[in-house]
């Protein structure tokens, strides 16, 4: 049997730039949370500038509530 994967793009997705504030939906992590305890493998795609390392998303993914272990894999490009 195959564990089901989804995958999450930051921006637009998960949280969103309203009026100069980036915040979560208000979904978001109760979301990943129960995708997580139904065991999705999830993963994050996601743009990011140019210099930005897999540290610094991880650590506006803590600021936007987002519990950064529950994600499988994180990719930035």
């Amino acid at each position: 049997m195959s564990v089901p994967v989804i995958y999450f793009d930051l921006g637009k997705t998960l949280v969103s730039d309203t009026n100069g504030t980036t915040q979560a939906f208000p979904d978001t992590v109760d979301t990943v949370d129960e995708l997580w305890r139904r065991g999705y493998r999830i993963g994050l795609l996601s743009n990011q500038y140019q210099g930005t390392t897999i540290a610094d998303v991880i650590q506006n993914m803590e600021d936007y509530g987002l519990d950064s272990s529950r994600f499988d894999v994180i990719t930035i490009s």
